[in-house]
């Protein structure tokens, strides 16, 4: 039986041949056949049923079915299921169940069939022919009549079948030569720049010329004739007989209907001739199909003219086609032009302005749910996204409006859900917090609908006769926007009750016990005149009550006594006001009461804050960044004996190239740069059990010859799309190497997945070869499939209930859930294994669920290709290498598992679970120096160095998206982008435990992003009231006219309160410590932040190296400060304070943890545990830990270790104190003993346990981060701010680095002598109430001199406990005066010989801590130390200085002083200055002062000097 070959709509099908000739063979294969039907998009199966293709239209595989059983009766058995799930967008299909009859399959033998191709032909043309008018429909694709008018043609009807693009053109160029015969000149050009739902137009350039564009994506096979069918009406004219038979015959018709449906903008003449021209498209098409011989076209006239005869009616459009076709046009004929009219819609910018925010908007939504892995949001997004691909005009949005209106109401279920909970008394966890937030930021982006309505307005406006497509589309759009009102006001109800659940934990007790202890006070004093004294100190003055009460005073409305009752009653109103609580936190959430100054915006910390619910919420942030510390400390123990172990007993650690060697290889990936162009390059990774590289080299080459045996490309393969629709549409004229064409299908698609398919086949015989299942791959399948039949058990009673409408809007949203739910699942299944429709349970594993083979076996005694890693098996053979690898590579997982999706930046092989390249952390100088030379570590310091890299992700942070006009911001992954392994730190140990660090930083704030977004919007959209300059609300007066008393407001966005949080999000959540601020110069860019920060660096070398002066001055002002801070006994007593200095000095200052990655000491565990030294620890977790003791050393920090040192002994010695403090209580409340019977404190509930610190079990009163938090608030008190948490905004500007140099203790000092512009500031951070120590000071002295009689022992404790913090500096102060003035009586200022070194060490010390006690009240010492604009002048000039003295010494005694340019007096001292002698070289004295070290020292042998300076 010869073969036979089969036709589809006059081309050859490979499917129909395929398919028949498979069911033709003696014994059919079943499988074989379902794999063609699969393969051509007629049956797909889910959950282990098969069904026809629902695909964009089920109807396409109904037809096949039809048409298979045409010929072979009831073979495919197929039975209605009713509708499928209207998922996100996608409109409805019809399902139908697949099942072939194997009686018939079995009979098909035994049948008997035409072997004539011609015979196969006629009968499919002819089935097809019917079909075309059967079938002949055209999609509902209403326009607004401004949005397309006039005479530009538009092919976009459905009536035809698609056609490559050879076939396109050769009609094409017959039809040109056909036209230019007649004197009309047709350019055809194809191109990518129609629309979506055009696949060609036209328009005339002359009388008798035109321009037709056909569209790349995809060519009808009407086209041709559609386009050039318009040119040659045109040429006859409306009134040619012909045209108007044809016209009349269409009358009525089917196309016409649909023509008229399809362009409602079109009338008159217009819209006839569309109709005429989409006749000529769908007769022309025809007679190509058959492409009649000149021979029938005679005959077909012959025919036509006896039908005339008879009175039998000739198809007029098919007459004008065939003489297109034929070249049988007359141009005697043409009285008419070519229209050139190029028709443009009206406000057209404005709607594809709106049209491309839309998309926009929905693909950012898309990126952000897929960086979050947050498939609910990303199959939202999807759905979305779907609905613009044929968007051209205002009513084309009706699919997206209607989508939007699906999630709006699906929102709006949510939202209802939430409230509900949150009234019955429950709270929002973390989880609803994130949903919520997401859930806005679709509301918020459907702000675009508000603009697509004020178009639709627009157009109502100027259309004579509205049609019903738009009136409905224009109401569901106004009922949509209705809700999307609605659910702002929703979403603020929801979400100001919850954060106030979030943020009540973090309010202090102790904050009000101290409110209190306030109202007491005023209550227990012995007379109303007394407790009016009390209660003044107390008042906010700034209150309209207390102004409109001393009104009532002045003007005599009331009396004396009734003013003073009154001022007490409001102050104690006041003060109850103040108190926090979750109420009180609504109130604040809901409306503020004032803003913060610009000043507290630009200098302090936002803990700071007067706004306790901002506060409150630095408090939270700071708390959630201290989880993910717990779990790095840890590390950091587990790290630091897995490197112990590894060097123990091995040299040449300071080379970490060298001594990880052997865990580290070189990787070939691919990578994107920011143009969006793949590269090639090398990444440095950890030794993995497979050898990537060969298997790669190995599947690249695979792929190669594949793909040039297959003639099978992807899109990434060419440079441009119009170079891949090149090669789309020369699929159907590739040979093969026997010169014969490969591949014939009828469209493009069908062509491309026959190469693909080809491809495929190609490399599956390779995976065959070097590949295998991952170990467990079966039972990974078998748990996924039950997961999938576990959903559709779910799902199926819950589809009943939408059917019969009794679903519930919760049930209605775990539907929602569950839908996403099974998508996902079957994705998974899709990419990861393969299920065989004979056999569902015959499971085949591809994707994730198989790897590399190494070497096991196949059939008939072959092995697979051995990929294994002969240094991963050498590793594991070293019992010492193997632990510590093991152990690296385990930290190394569980922090990538914490990152979820994030972590895929890394880039990772499939079937691994976690990924081998090395985090990209820069290398450090010392290292590149190791590795690369002095002169590679040199560039990278001065022009590297300068710029920003892309390793400095931690300091800039990233690009974020915008949406609804807002940036949408995300917790960022550091460590994971794909950098050169030359710039990659290779210390392993380092590096891994820095991104262990990250990770855990990262999974703690991915756990409130909820809570920090929802901070955001609150604080954005409440309204903030006006003050005057003095703090005075102001008042509407049109209101107050009204009788009502109203605030005047701003706008949440417009406040410092709101620029502060969002400085404060950006620096310490979002990972953007700097402003970025870039300039260009000498063709190089430079970032003016690296600029500024080595020059700050410089001048602290500078001013700080080895200068004992200054760090024994920080000292023993800091022990000042904190002497008063002990004599104030709130936090910390003299006893304790002294207790805390011994423990540290006997425990010899934790000076054995130098150099440690974990500390050892009892110090220095107490001192990591709870950051005494406030982000010494985040700031130096995996930071020159490894190598000697040496290479530790070798670090430019090590230049202020008489710095450090005091610093650490004050805040150490004082955290001490501070727990030995606290009394050691258990869960009854009663104090607990030491074993010799006294009170034990907490510094006593500490101790060692198996080398890790622990607090003893009976404890119950010690709340960890409560007490952090006062240390850290003391500190800042006392010390000043240097860590990044409480970095002020203007030190991330590049500027704000240089002028807050060495001034990080002026704010913080200003707030704890001058307060925060309020009588009583509640510091949540601290545990108490504050007021300016000077404030209380002055209050006191002001009412004793009022009452005539000390104040002091009537004031609370809080006041005296400021009282003698401020005696305690008067004491210290008074000391510098005496101390000085002894001084002055030991010096002789007759005698020549200079004063002791001690002596004047001593002078120095005592000016010097007089000047910085005096800083706050004397304006001279103020000015003193504030008249220079930055620190970093004199060391610029101290370097200039010294540059310009070594050219002088080069040509004084270099070339000899020619000509006696260089003076004498230049280079050398004419007479004594200060230490310098007369006749020594000027350079040695500005070299000392230029390069770092050395001017320390010579500062410190020089005191005296130092001392003349200064008051200079």
């Amino acid at each position: 039986m010869r073969r036979c070959r089969f036709y589809l709509h006059g081309r050859p099908s490979q499917f129909l041949t395929d398919l028949y000739g498979a069911l033709e063979e003696r014994n059919p294969n079943l499988g074989m056949i379902h794999d063609i039907l699969k393969d051509n998009d007629v049956i797909q199966q889910y959950n282990g049923k098969m069904f026809l293709y629902q695909g964009e239209d089920s109807s396409l595989a109904l037809n096949h079915a039809r048409r298979v059983n045409r010929r072979y009766p009831n073979l495919i058995e197929y039975e209605y299921k009713g509708q499928t799930t209207n998922k996100f967008g996608k409109g409805l299909n019809e399902k139908y169940t697949f099942k072939i009859n194997a009686s018939v399959l079995n009979s098909i033998k035994n049948m008997t069939f035409p072997e004539d191709i011609q015979e196969i032909y006629t009968e499919e043309a002819s089935a097809a022919a019917e079909k075309q008018q059967r079938d002949m429909k055209i999609a509902d694709q209403s326009l607004s009549e401004n949005v397309r008018r006039e005479n530009t043609s538009e092919n976009k009807n459905t009536f035809a079948k698609e056609e490559t693009k050879s076939e396109s053109q050769r009609k094409a160029e017959k039809l040109k030569r056909n036209f230019k015969n007649v004197g009309v000149d047709v350019r055809v050009e194809y191109t990518n720049n129609l629309a979506p739902d055009v696949s060609a137009d036209i328009t005339g350039t002359g009388p008798r010329s035109a321009d037709v564009r056909v569209s790349n994506r995809y060519f009808k096979e009407d086209d041709i004739y559609h386009e050039f069918g318009h040119a040659y009406i045109d040429l006859l004219g409306l009134k040619n007989p012909l045209v108007k038979q044809a016209l009349k015959q269409l009358k009525g018709s089917f196309i016409e209907s649909t023509v008229i449906d399809s362009y409602p903008n079109l009338k008159g003449a217009k819209l006839q001739k569309e109709i005429l021209a989409t006749a000529i498209g769908v007769e022309g098409a025809k007679i190509e199909n058959k492409n009649p011989s000149k021979l029938q076209i005679i005959f077909n006239k012959i025919f036509r003219a006896i039908g005339k005869m008879l009175g039998i009616g000739q198809n007029a459009a098919a007459q004008l086609a065939e003489q297109m076709f034929a070249g049988e046009m007359q141009s005697e004929h043409f009285v008419g032009n070519i229209s050139g009219f190029t028709q443009e819609s009206k406000d057209s910018n404005k709607l594809q302005k709106k049209i491309d925010d839309v998309k926009i908007y929905t693909r950012q939504l898309k990126k952000i749910a897929e960086n979050r892995d947050d498939s609910a949001s990303k199959a939202r997004a999807e759905s979305l996204e779907e609905t613009l691909e044929n968007i051209k005009s205002l009513e084309d949005f009706v699919s997206f409006i209607d989508i939007s209106a699906k999630v709006t109401s699906n929102i709006a279920n949510k939202y209802n859900l939430l409230e509900k909970k949150l009234k019955e008394g429950e709270q929002l966890d973390s989880k609803d917090m994130a949903t919520v937030s997401e859930l806005n930021q679709y509301i918020r982006g459907f702000d675009i609908l508000e603009g697509l309505e004020t178009l639709f307005y627009e157009e109502a406006a100027t259309m004579v006769k509205r049609t019903t497509s738009f009136d409905s589309t224009y109401d569901k759009l106004g009922a949509v926007v209705r809700q999307r009102r609605a659910l702002e006001a929703q979403y603020i109800r929801i979400i100001i009750p919850a954060q106030a659940d979030f943020l009540t934990p973090y309010i202090s007790q102790e904050v009000n016990d101290d409110i209190e202890s306030l109202i007491q006070n005023i209550r227990e004093q012995e007379d109303i005149d007394a407790q009016v004294v009390a209660a003044n100190r107390h008042l906010d003055t700034k209150d309209l009550k207390y102004i409109a009460l001393k009104k009532a005073l002045k003007e005599n409305r009331t009396t004396e006594d009734e003013y003073k009752q009154e001022v007490v009653d409001l102050t104690i109103e006041q003060l109850e006001k103040s108190k926090a609580h979750k109420d009180k936190l609504i109130e604040i959430l809901t409306r503020a009461h004032r803003d913060k100054t610009k000043f507290s915006f630009w200098m302090d910390p936002l803990v700071y804050s007067n706004d306790n619910a901002i506060q409150l919420f630095a408090l939270a942030v700071k708390d959630a960044l201290y989880k993910g510390d717990e779990k790095s400390r840890d590390y950091t123990y587990e790290m630091q004996e897995l490197y112990n172990d590894f060097t123990k007993g091995v040299s040449g650690v300071n080379n970490v190239k060298k001594l990880y060697a052997e865990m580290l290889e070189s990787v070939t990936t691919w990578v994107r740069d920011e143009n969006g162009t793949y590269k090639q390059i090398e990444r440095a990774a950890l030794i993995q059990e497979i050898d990537m590289n060969r298997n790669q080299k190995s599947k690249q080459a695979a792929v190669e010859k594949a793909k040039n045996e297959t003639y099978f490309r992807e899109r990434k393969d060419f440079e441009s799309e119009e170079l891949f629709e090149q090669y789309l549409n020369s699929i159907d004229s590739y040979t093969g190497k026997d010169g014969k064409v490969v591949y014939r299908a009828q469209t493009r698609k069908e062509l491309y997945n026959l190469t693909r398919k080809a491809f495929g086949q190609a490399m599956g015989a390779w995976r065959e070869k070097n590949s295998v299942p991952i170990p467990g791959a079966q039972a990974i399948m078998s748990k996924h499939e039950s997961k999938i039949a576990a959903v559709y058990k779910k799902i199926s009673p819950l589809k009943k209930k939408v059917d019969a409408e009794t679903i519930t809007d919760l049930e209605l949203d775990k539907l929602n859930s569950l839908e996403i739910e099974l998508s996902n699942l079957e994705n998974w299944r899709q990419t990861n294994y393969y299920v065989n429709p004979r056999y569902p349970d015959s499971l085949t594993p591809k994707g994730s669920l198989i790897k590399p083979s190494q070497g096991e076996k196949m059939s008939g005694n072959r092995k697979r290709v051995d990929y294994s890693n002969p240094k991963y098996a050498a590793i594991m053979s070293n019992p010492r290498k193997k632990k510590f690898y093991e152990g690296i590579s385990k930290i190394y997982k569980d922090s990538q598992d914490k990152l979820g999706t994030a972590a895929s930046q890394l880039g990772k092989n499939s079937f691994n679970d976690m990924s081998y390249m090395l985090p990209s952390i820069r290398k450090v100088d010392k290292d590149r120096t190791i590795e690369q030379g002095i002169l590679a570590t040199g560039k990278e310091w001065w022009i590297d160095g300068l710029d920003i890299t892309e390793t400095d992700k931690h300091i800039y942070g990233q690009e974020w998206e915008t949406i609804g006009g807002k940036e949408r911001k995300t917790v960022p992954a550091l460590y994971t982008n794909a950098i050169d392994a030359k710039d990659v730190s290779l210390d392993l140990t380092a590096s891994i435990l820095q991104f262990a660090a990250m990770a855990n930083t990262y999974e703690a704030k991915a756990a409130i992003q909820g809570q920090v977004q929802i901070m955001v919007d609150i604080i954005e959209s409440r309204q903030t009231d006006l003050t005057s300059p003095s703090g005075i609300k102001i008042i509407n007066q049109l209101a107050k006219g009204l009788g009502i008393e109203q605030p005047r407001s701003k706008e949440g966005y417009e406040t410092n309160n709101f620029k502060h949080l969002v400085s404060f999000l950006d620096q310490n959540y979002y990972d953007q410590k700097t402003i970025k601020k870039q300039f260009s110069a000498l063709g190089k860019t430079f970032e003016l932040n690296k600029i500024s920060g080595k020059l700050a660096g410089y001048t602290a070398m500078n001013a700080l190296s080895f200068n004992l002066l200054q760090a024994f001055n920080q000292s023993v002002l800091d022990n000042i400060i904190g002497w008063s801070e002990a004599a104030a006994g709130q936090f910390i007593d003299r006893k304790s304070s002294i207790k805390g200095k011994q423990k540290y000095w006997a425990e010899g200052g934790a000076i054995t943890d130098l150099g440690k990655m974990a500390p050892t000491s009892f110090v220095g565990q107490l001192n990591d545990e709870y950051d005494m030294i406030q982000g010494n620890f985040k700031d130096n977790v995996g930071k020159n830990k490894t190598g000697s003791a040496a290479k530790k050393l070798f670090t430019s920090d090590a230049l202020f270790f008489l710095q450090h040192g005091a610093e650490h002994e004050v805040q150490v010695s004082r955290g001490l104190g501070m727990l030995d403090f606290m009394k050691a209580k258990d869960k009854d409340g009663n104090q607990l003993k030491n074993p010799d019977g006294s009170d034990m404190t907490m510094l006593d509930a500490h101790s060692q346990v198996n080398g890790r610190l622990k607090i003893d079990d009976r404890v119950a009163n010690f709340d960890k981060m409560r007490y952090i938090n006062r240390l850290h608030g003391i500190n800042k008190r006392t010390n000043g701010v240097y860590n990044d948490f409480d970095s002020a905004h203007l030190k991330r500007h590049w500027y704000g680095k240089l002028l807050m140099l060495f001034r990080g203790w002026m704010v913080p000092g200003y707030r704890r002598r001058f307060g925060h512009y309020e009588t009583w500031h509640a510091d949540h951070e601290l545990g108490a109430l504050t007021q300016g120590t000077y404030i209380t000071f002055y209050k006191m002295l002001r009412d004793s001199l009022k009452t005539r009689s000390s104040q002091y022992k009537n004031m609370s404790e809080l006041e005296k406990q400021n009282i003698r913090r401020v005696s305690t500096e008067i004491y210290a102060l008074a000391g510098t005066l005496l101390l000085g003035l002894a001084g002055a009586a030991l010096i002789d200022p007759d005698d020549d010989e200079p004063n002791s070194w001690a002596l004047n060490f001593l002078l120095y010390q005592n000016r010097r801590l007089q000047a910085e006690l005096m800083f706050y009240v004397n304006p001279e010492e103020t000015w003193r130390l504030l008249k220079s604009p930055t620190a970093t002048v004199r060391p610029v000039e101290n370097i200039f200085a010294f540059a310009l003295s070594t050219l002088e010494n080069i040509y004084y005694f270099g070339m000899g002083n020619a000509g006696g340019l260089v003076a004498d007096k230049t280079i050398y001292y004419q007479r004594k200055s200060g230490a310098n002698k007369k006749g020594e070289l000027k350079w040695d004295n500005k070299l000392y002062k230029a390069v770092p070290a050395l001017k320390g020292i010579i500062n410190s042998k020089t005191p005296g000097e130092a001392i003349k300076w200064f008051n200079m």
